[in-house]
């Protein structure tokens, strides 16, 4: 119907009917799903998440890995000084 409005040009006739009659421009604000399907020039930044998500699990474990490591040195590290002692302390009781 549009269409045809348009066709014989009676646009303004048209508006001024809507005025006259709601009170309002009848101008419609929803969202018009066949618009919503238009592609886009970028990629979708959700497209990426799984990826990214596996990345940050990978990147996760190998910083625990590091503080495992760190943790474990500082253990040895412990370790050895109380062998150390140990030895000191047996060595006066000679």
């Amino acid at each position: 119907m549009t269409d045809l409005i348009a066709d014989q040009g009676l646009e303004d006739e048209l508006e001024e009917l809507i005025v006259e009659e709601t009170g309002n421009t009848g101008f419609w604000l929803g969202d018009d799903p066949n618009s919503m399907d238009e592609k886009s020039d970028c990629e979708d930044p959700m497209a990426d998440v799984p990826a990214m998500r596996r990345e940050l699990a990978e990147r996760g474990g190998f910083i625990q890995a590091a503080k495992d490591a760190l943790e474990s040195r500082a253990v040895m590290a412990d370790m050895e000084r109380a062998r150390m002692q140990l030895e000191d302390y047996r060595s006066r009781g000679l």
